[in-house]
């Protein structure tokens, strides 16, 4: 019964179209250009970038509490943010000789929004961020981490984590591959 009165709502609006009195003559073909060309309009822009450019390689080093040798990757996430200026990616880290409450190879693994400076000059943008998420082995615990770094080239940037978890405080200093 829904589907009749919206058939006979929308056949009923044609014809009014179609036999306004001065109004232009309306033809089919009239009514299916435009809703094609309103579809064009709204339909996302279509873009050339690559996915494998949304992930980065980064090796590095823990320098607090303890040392030891760090290698991860990142993924960005595009159309997710807080706001202008912001940028969602996905850390996993392998953080090893860690000695983190007895286990030798930690993995934390956060979820991080990212803030760009926008008066930073070209190619060398400055960030800011934060991320949640947790530490993977051994016993799993919280992982709250800060987020502070630049892009030095295009391809490579520098980054230094403070990761607060359960157990001790991380210091990690690296650099990043943007692939």
């Amino acid at each position: 019964m829904l589907k009749m009165r919206i058939m006979l709502f929308a056949g009923v609006g044609l014809l009014t179209l179609a036999g306004s009195a001065g109004a232009e003559k309306v033809s089919l073909n009239y009514l299916t250009d435009s809703v094609r060309i309103a579809a064009i309009r709204q339909a996302p822009e279509a873009t050339t970038t690559s996915p494998m450019t949304w992930i980065s390689l980064h090796g590095g080093a823990m320098f607090g509490p303890r040392f030891g040798g760090l290698v991860g990757i990142d993924a960005s996430i595009p159309g997710l943010n807080m706001g202008n200026g912001f940028h969602s990616r996905i850390d996993a880290d392998v953080i090893f000789k860690a000695n983190f409450a007895g286990i030798d190879t930690v993995v934390p693994v956060t979820f991080d929004q990212l803030w760009y400076s926008p008066n930073a000059a070209s190619g060398h943008n400055m960030y800011l961020g934060a991320g949640v998420g947790a530490v993977l082995s051994g016993p799993i615990t919280y992982d709250v981490k800060l987020i502070a770094g630049t892009e030095l080239t295009n391809k490579l940037g520098a980054e230094v984590n403070v990761h607060l978890t359960g157990h001790d405080t991380l210091w990690t200093a690296f650099v990043r591959l943007h692939m």
